[in-house]
Parts: C-alpha cells; structure tokens; sequence
C-alpha cells in the first residue's frame, strides 16, 4: 500500500483569533527565542506579508528577511529604529 505524505503548515489552520491567542501563548510558554521568532513569522504568512507591509511601512523582501529562520527580527533587521535610538 503506498501512502501519501502530505505537508502540514501551520499557517493554514491560524485562521480565527482563538487559534491565532492559543498559538502564540503556546510559543510564549515555551520561551525559546528562535521558536518565538518562527511563530511572529508563521503570524505574518498568515495575516499576509504584503499586508504587514503595508501597515508598517516595511518592504516585504525587509519582513521576509528578518523573519526567515536565519533572521533577526528585531526593528533594526526590519527596516525599522530600534529602542532607545
């Protein structure tokens, strides 16, 4: 019998408020940053980053970058001030 392996991205079930709440306490709990910075990317795939974009000012080639997993997603790596500048 041959199975299908079929991909799973969380992006598509961060479809309501509640999902998106319970998600990001999930990621909070956990405390690793490198988790942290992946779900604040999963968030923004899902909201839409051209959206994000447009709401910040950022270009999306800026959010993709800086919320990749070899990225930094602080306001400095997404085109923004960082605090305390």
């Amino acid at each position: 019998m041959i199975t299908k392996n079929h991909s799973w991205d969380v992006v598509e079930h961060l479809d309501t408020p509640e999902r998106i709440a319970l998600y990001i306490e999930a990621m909070l709990e956990d405390g690793d940053p490198a988790l942290i910075a992946s779900a604040i990317g999963d968030l923004a795939r899902a909201r839409g980053m051209a959206q994000i974009a447009a709401e910040t000012g950022r270009s999306c080639e800026s959010l993709y970058r800086a919320l990749s997993e070899k990225g930094e997603p602080t306001a400095r790596h997404a085109g923004g001030r960082p605090q305390g500048d």
